[in-house]
């Protein structure tokens, strides 16, 4: 069984408990939820999303609905659940399983890449439980870097900083190791944002603090530009976005419908997943037309930052703004973002509609 599907089971399991545990919480809930404008711009795409796939789609079955249906149920899902509780108690409860599972997850990485590395290793590219490195780097740098780097610039102690420092310094090594170019990205634009935000004293203090992280990042995106040895370094990406603009051009207007299987096979090497394309903003153009393409990926990217500037107001908000911010960017090399099963998916949505949300107590986040 592939290890995201493990971790998406494991995530409808703790969703299923709360909603077992909280069942009667939820049922007040549904009776006094106020949905905010998030939730509701989400909900309008959504519904534009499925009647666009009815009428247009090219790709119409039943894998395909499934994915839409498991869309429906996490926006369902958020709005019932982030409705009887403060926000500041679901950023606090969110950011503590955040860095949890991160720790347990980059010493378990640890663990395979020194004792099992001809098992975890191809390559030179570390690659560990997942079926490829890109797989890993998501997972590292997208849910357990911002949790880390958090973990470590409020730590207190020389014990509890010395563990902070060591556990980060891990995690930047398997990242590093996986040598995935959004990755790093992601760990760049994560680090600049905390420690922007958390550093205190005068814009030329905050800089000197920056400067080393841009540096030392560009080191590690030259390391990671010979990934693959001598082939070039944006040769798969580049057939991607042949196949993408080769299926744009075709339907600029109107586009090939929600999760279109069209203009996958490049080569007789070559044959892609119908959710592997590359950008998600060339992803959209395709399957949405271009008109409407480019203005859902600026109301999301608009909702990406508001959500995170949000974030930042609340104790431990940082990470999970950072977290936003990270998967921002991740969204330009890969096409997750509509695959709702996916753990990146989830976790995304979750956090994106969770800090503008009306609890029934009356707190307001808008």
């Amino acid at each position: 069984v592939p290890s995201h599907d493990i971790l998406t089971a494991l995530v409808l399991l703790v969703l299923a408990w709360i909603l077992i545990k909280e069942r009667r919480n939820i049922l007040v809930s549904i009776l006094e939820t106020k949905a905010n404008t998030t939730w509701t711009v989400a909900l309008l795409s959504y519904v534009f999303i499925l009647l666009h796939y009815v009428f247009v789609g090219y790709s119409v079955k039943a894998e395909n609905n499934l994915i839409l249906l498991f869309g429906l149920f996490i926006l369902v899902l958020n709005l019932i659940l982030f409705n009887w509780h403060h926000t500041q108690n679901i950023v606090k409860a969110t950011g503590t399983v955040l860095k949890y599972f991160s720790i347990i997850f980059v010493l378990f990485n640890l663990m395979l890449i020194f004792v099992f590395p001809d098992r975890t290793i191809q390559g030179d590219n570390y690659f560990g439980p997942t079926e490829n490195p890109n797989m890993i780097g998501a997972y590292l740098s997208l849910i357990c870097y911002a949790p880390i780097l958090g973990t470590l610039l409020v730590s207190k102690g020389s014990y509890s900083r010395i563990f902070s420092i060591i556990l980060w310094l891990s995690c930047v090594y398997l990242i590093l190791m996986t040598r995935s170019r959004a990755s790093i990205l992601v760990v760049m634009v994560i680090t600049l944002y905390m420690i922007w935000k958390n550093v205190s004293g005068t814009l030329f203090r905050k800089i000197a603090y920056l400067i080393p992280v841009l540096i030392l990042g560009g080191l590690a995106l030259v390391l990671a530009s010979q990934k693959y040895g001598d082939i070039p370094i944006l040769s798969t990406r580049e057939a991607l976005y042949v196949l993408r603009l080769n299926a744009i051009s075709l339907r600029p207007w109107l586009g090939w419908g929600f999760n279109a299987e069209v203009f996958t096979y490049f080569d007789q090497n070559s044959i892609y997943p119908a959710m592997e394309k590359g950008n998600t903003t060339l992803q959209f153009m395709e399957e949405f037309g271009i008109p409407i393409g480019v203005g859902l990926i600026f109301i999301l990217y608009y909702q990406i930052f508001s959500s995170a500037a949000r974030y930042s107001s609340y104790d431990g908000g940082l990470v999970l703004g950072g977290i936003l911010l990270g998967c921002g960017i991740h969204l330009q090399f890969e096409t997750w973002l509509l695959n709702f099963p996916s753990i990146f998916a989830n976790v995304f949505w979750l956090l994106l509609l969770t800090p503008v949300r009306n609890s029934v107590s009356g707190e307001t986040n808008e």
